[in-house]
């Protein structure tokens, strides 16, 4: 787990801190989910006519549709639980763990999910972004949360948001510009890290 962190701070550039969690069950490094946070490429209100959506609804929408595969998944969506120790035999709900020593806490920067494959890791992440995304839509300083399988980005090691932002969401060069130039910090939910191309 710390390679991983190790790679990704670095992949993304962040500055120390790490909260590990794990589904319980067996937990194996087998496939992971991290959530880096940090206001690397800050999203914020950008001027908009009343007639246009915002900047954030106009991404809001497009991870939406990138999402949009995994609904009849999230129809069956049940809360996973999880331990902060693989031998730990204590359980805890997720993302109400999730919410409240992660997202609310401005210092933690890296969340590192670990189990085994089929545990549901990806799945709550989606779940979780599809929540943020709305609960967030009102809140001027609440990050953006943004889901990025990295499998689906090449060359993810080299200008991830950029790309991210230009194939999978399509924004153009402008939209890009207006997000860097904006104070709303960024949530990335990276998928998949060991199925990374390279």
């Amino acid at each position: 787990a710390s390679e991983i962190i190790k790679d990704l701070k670095s992949l993304v550039r962040l500055p120390a801190g790490r909260l590990p969690f794990m589904p319980t069950g067996e937990a194996a490094v087998i496939e992971s989910t991290v959530v880096p946070r940090e206001s690397l490429l800050p999203v914020g209100p950008v001027a908009t006519t009343s007639q246009s959506p915002s900047l954030y609804t106009i991404i809001k929408r497009r991870v939406l549709k990138e999402l949009e595969q995994d609904q009849e998944e999230l129809r069956k969506y049940v809360p996973i639980l999880g331990a902060l120790h693989q031998t730990d035999k204590e359980a805890f709900d997720l993302e109400e763990m999730v919410r409240r020593e992660f997202l609310s806490c401005p210092d933690q920067t890296v969340l590192l999910l670990v189990g085994d494959a089929g545990a549901g890791k990806s799945l709550f992440g989606v779940h979780l972004v599809q929540i943020l995304l709305e609960e967030n839509e009102k809140a001027e300083n609440a990050p953006l949360p943004l889901w990025i399988p990295l499998p689906s980005v090449d060359n993810p090691e080299n200008q991830l948001l950029r790309r991210y932002f230009t194939i999978n969401l399509g924004l153009s060069r402008d939209e890009i510009d207006a997000l860097e130039k904006s104070q709303r910090p960024l949530l990335l939910f990276l998928d998949a890290y060991d199925e990374m191309r390279t």
